[in-house]
This record gives structure tokens, C-alpha cells and sequence, in this order.
């Protein structure tokens, strides 16, 4: 009888291990969570060398540091900034740049009026808003010329008007348009500042953000 009891266990606790691992090998195998995809880098948005227009080449393109941004800016969020430099051949004072940055997408609308709202404040220049490129739902364009009105007086006399080539500010015009949470910042500069020509590299640049 004692022998039968000892059986009659061992065959229970055998059934038991049989039935254990076969619910482990009919079970669902468990699925690694696959790891969310990580932002492109501004630097395959940022426009190249053969973007420039004619009589301009490209002069600079890198990665933006943090140490080159303002507190303020990174206060509201800044992550990621990329640079972009065309200089004219022509005359060689007319600049281009591209200022890539990226925000939190919550923080673009405060960011944009904040950006347009210090532009326009600018002293040196009179600005003059331009009619809206038309990229995505935010964008905007204006053109800033020299303010003859503040600027030093020759000779001692303020009412004098101060001709162009003495210090003043050089014309300028610059489109700012947002597409997820990049903003993009072009910005032309010099005597040969012409906006029909910094329109279309915007075009450009609005089609290679992803």
C-alpha cells in the first residue's frame, strides 16, 4: 500500500511538469516593443551647394552648438539647430542664410510670433511686410531698408538725411515658415537683396523638410 501511494505521487507531480510545459510552448511569444523611430537630422533638410542661385555659392554649412543660442531660446524649448550660408560672387557683399531649428510642436505658434515680434522691432532699418509665400499654415515674409531717420547725422546737423554707404544698415528680406515642429529662418542680405530670389530657394527648402 505505502508503495502504491508513492507511485500513484511520483505519477501526479510527472503529469504535472508534462502539462506545464506544454501551456509554456502553446503560449504566445512574447514581441519585442520596437523602439520609435528618431527625428531626421536638420542637417538631410538643410539646403546644399547645388540649391544656390546663380551667382551665389554655398560658403557654410554646419550643426548649430548649443553655446550659439540664446537663453531665451533655449527657455522656450530650443532642441536642434542647423546653419546654412550662400555668398554672392556677384558683388560680393550679398549674403544668404538658412536657420534651421526645432521646438517642441506645442511651442512653434509662441515661438513664431515671438520670432516676428523681435525681427520687426529690429532698430536700423524700416520694414515693410511682404505678401505671405504660402508654405504650409504659418509662414511670412518681410523686407527691412535702411532708417535713414536714425541714423548718425553728418557734420553735426539733424536734420541732415544720411546717404546710402554711411554705416546704414544694407537691405534685406526674409521669409520664416513652420512645418511640424521645424522652423525655418531665410534670410537675404546685401545690395543685391531681391525677394522673388530668396522666394524660390524657400520653395526649395519647404519641399525637402519631411
Amino acid at each position: 500500500m505505502k508503495w502504491s501511494s508513492v507511485l500513484l505521487f511520483g505519477i501526479l507531480i510527472a503529469g504535472m511538469v508534462v502539462f506545464a510545459g506544454c501551456t509554456r510552448e502553446g503560449s504566445s511569444p512574447s514581441v519585442a516593443a520596437t523602439p520609435a523611430s528618431p527625428s531626421p537630422a536638420l542637417s538631410t533638410s538643410a539646403l546644399a551647394a547645388a540649391d544656390a542661385p546663380a551667382n551665389f555659392t554655398l560658403a557654410e554649412s554646419r550643426v548649430k552648438t548649443p553655446d550659439e543660442v540664446a537663453n531665451r531660446a533655449k527657455d522656450l524649448g530650443w532642441e536642434d539647430g542647423y546653419l546654412v550660408k550662400f555668398s554672392g560672387t556677384a558683388d560680393g557683399q550679398t549674403a544668404i542664410t538658412q536657420n534651421l531649428v526645432t521646438y517642441p510642436a506645442a511651442s512653434i505658434p509662441v515661438i513664431m510670433r515671438t520670432i516676428e515680434s523681435e525681427a520687426m522691432g529690429e532698430t536700423g532699418r524700416v520694414f515693410t511686410p511682404l505678401p505671405s509665400p504660402g508654405l504650409g499654415e504659418s509662414s511670412y515674409a518681410f523686407s527691412g531698408k535702411a532708417d535713414t531717420r536714425s541714423a548718425s547725422p553728418q557734420n553735426g546737423n539733424p536734420l541732415q538725411i544720411v546717404t546710402p554707404g554711411t554705416g546704414q544698415k544694407p537691405d534685406m528680406v526674409e521669409i520664416i515658415f513652420t512645418k511640424g515642429s521645424t522652423i525655418e529662418i531665410l534670410r537675404m542680405e546685401g545690395p543685391g537683396t531681391d525677394y522673388a530670389i530668396l522666394r524660390n530657394l524657400s520653395g526649395t527648402a519647404w519641399a525637402r523638410l519631411p
